[in-house]
């Protein structure tokens, strides 16, 4: 996902200086903000899993993973959105409020899909031997 995120950041910014006739007014290329996409998406990717590492390396056996994971990526939506904002207009606290309801929301989605397609797959049998 990170590296797909990073190859469209970068076919996107050369895109768009395509289309303002070669003019880059800006100090960075392409390549250079489709690395940064790759890295960012990696790294604050990654944060939800530790909440699995975490609970797994200091409690053996807690059953609060989930709960710690959720509350990471929240957290970590919620910094993101922070410092989204030393980048642009507006209050951290309302760019890390509107990352975090976004991307809470996106995740939801991408849990009870996963939930769904489960249940389907289950249900049908597909992958019994």
């Amino acid at each position: 996902d990170g590296f797909s995120m990073g190859a469209g950041e970068y076919i996107s910014a050369k895109a768009e200086a395509e289309v303002e006739g070669g003019t880059n007014d800006e100090e960075t290329t392409p390549l250079e903000k489709g690395a940064a996409m790759f890295v960012a998406f990696t790294v604050f990717g990654a944060m939800p899993l530790f909440g699995y590492l975490l609970t797994e390396l200091l409690a053996r056996g807690a059953t609060y993973h989930f709960q710690l994971s959720v509350f990471i990526t929240a957290f970590t939506l919620f910094a993101l959105g922070g410092i989204k904002s030393s980048f642009g207009a507006g209050e951290w606290w309302q760019s890390g409020s509107e990352v975090t309801l976004i991307g809470g929301a996106a995740a939801c989605v991408a849990f009870y899909t996963a939930k769904l397609v489960d249940f389907l797959v289950s249900k049908s049998g597909a992958l019994s031997p």
